[in-house]
């Protein structure tokens, strides 16, 4: 005849009970590591964005170019928004903005890779993210599109979830 099943609960729990403690110093490195951790930058979500607007550009070889119009955006932890888009550059340089929408500002800065014609390819960063963006400019008007990546630090990005 077995053990009764309350013996196996038991000697189960008697067993968790005693695992073993770490030491103190062992326990500063770990807590210290997990700090650590929690700092190191990380991928958190993203999202795309398109634009429309008016552009002006003074000597289209090396002049000063601007841009005003609106920008819609879907991002993985913050759903959409939207608002207005507003940028100052040298041609062929990139240049920086700023995204005014209903919870404040955020600055931009964008540089092109490739121009060919009337459209025009680069890289665009921000606090808390870089991008790519397309855009097609004709005369006074200019869109386009592209996607970003949300990069904060792993405590930030767990921050960024639970909301």
């Amino acid at each position: 005849m077995g053990l009764p099943l309350g013996h196996h609960v038991q000697r189960h729990t008697d067993l968790r009970s005693k695992r073993c403690a770490l030491s103190p110093s062992a326990q500063i490195f770990a807590r210290e590591l997990s700090k650590r951790i929690d700092n190191y930058p990380t991928a958190c979500g993203g999202g795309v964005f398109g634009f429309a607007g008016a552009q002006g550009k003074k000597n289209s070889e090396n002049g000063a170019n601007g841009f005003a119009g609106g920008i819609v955006e879907y991002d993985s932890n913050n759903g959409w928004s939207g608002g207005g888009l507003f940028e100052a550059g040298k041609t062929g340089r990139g240049g920086g903005g700023i995204i005014a929408g209903p919870s404040g500002a955020q600055v931009i800065v964008y540089a092109p890779v490739f121009e060919a014609g009337m459209a025009e390819g680069g890289l665009v960063g921000f606090s808390s993210g870089v991008g790519v963006y397309g855009e097609v400019g004709h005369g006074p008007l200019a869109a386009g599109a592209g996607a970003y990546l949300t990069v904060t630090s792993n405590a930030g990005c767990a921050n960024l979830k639970s909301h």
